[in-house]
């Protein structure tokens, strides 16, 4: 049982390896795609403001007052909005990671939980090791909310 189970945890951690890098191909893509929503975002934002701006001017009226303020808005609103973009990206690319780990914990546990069993042996190794959703080995899967911060960089915006 000994050589077994050694096989078995060198097995899961394999896969844990191979989860880890997926995620963060994954997270990474997320932080991507929450940059391209910000830039298209700011874009948008800058175009509403020298609309509402021409606006004003055609009408007669100075860009003091009421028309600055309306100006202000719009640009406030609109880093409010950048931010809850990057923030969402963020969550999104961590929760990703985050089930990783909580997979890779899982299956490190059902390898554990088997040797401790006597249900060692090449294969169970197909029942303890199924990555994805669903249980793993018994144990039902759940999703971890806790993210170590070090493993992966704040938000970046690049324009």
């Amino acid at each position: 049982m000994g050589i077994e189970t050694l096989a078995l945890f060198g097995l899961a951690a394999f896969k844990a390896d191979q989860q880890r890098r997926q995620a963060n191909r994954e997270a990474k893509a997320l932080i991507q795609e929450g940059n391209i929503q910000s830039r298209n975002k700011a874009k948008e934002v800058a175009y509403r403001a020298s609309k509402a701006k021409v606006s004003f001017l055609n009408s007669g009226l100075t860009l003091e007052g009421t028309p600055i303020n309306a100006l202000e808005g719009i640009f406030s609103s609109g880093i409010e909005d950048i931010n809850i973009i990057g923030e969402n990206a963020n969550t999104r690319a961590k929760n990703v990671i985050s089930a990783a780990r909580t997979q890779a914990i899982m299956g490190f546990a059902n390898v554990a939980a088997g040797a401790v069993a006597g249900r060692g042996g090449l294969s169970s190794a197909k029942n303890s090791f199924t990555f994805g959703t669903g249980t793993y080995g018994g144990f039902q899967q759940s999703l971890a909310s806790g993210f170590d911060s070090t493993a992966m960089g704040p938000f970046q915006s690049r324009f």
